[in-house]
């Protein structure tokens, strides 16, 4: 007779983890130039923006030397503004940050 286990129902969930640097390459490895990062569940994925004293971060304005500051923070964030942000780390254009911005007061 076969014994059953807990493993035999309860597993761990795949994670896989991508970040993003303020240039907008991308890693599996966290760096200490990482802006974001997306967690790739089994059957969705989450996005996160870092954020310094409760906004944006924006690695290329005035506070970019507080990329790694104790005050900066990951909050979850909608794909939409995921994705706004990405592209402005590889492009650099402000309106992509102010729109990624504005989504976030979109609560």
């Amino acid at each position: 007779m076969n014994k059953t286990t807990t493993e035999d129902f309860v597993r761990e969930p795949k994670r896989d983890y991508t970040y993003y640097e303020s240039d907008g390459s991308s890693s599996s490895d966290e760096t200490n130039k990482a802006c974001a990062f997306v967690v790739e569940l089994d059957n969705s994925d989450q996005y996160f923006v870092k954020f310094f004293r409760s906004r944006l971060f924006n690695p290329n304005g005035a506070d970019s030397n507080k990329i790694n500051s104790i005050q900066t923070e990951y909050k979850k964030v909608s794909k939409e503004t995921f994705d706004l942000y990405k592209e402005y780390l590889s492009t650099n254009k402000q309106e992509l940050f102010l729109r990624a911005e504005r989504k976030c007061l979109d609560v």
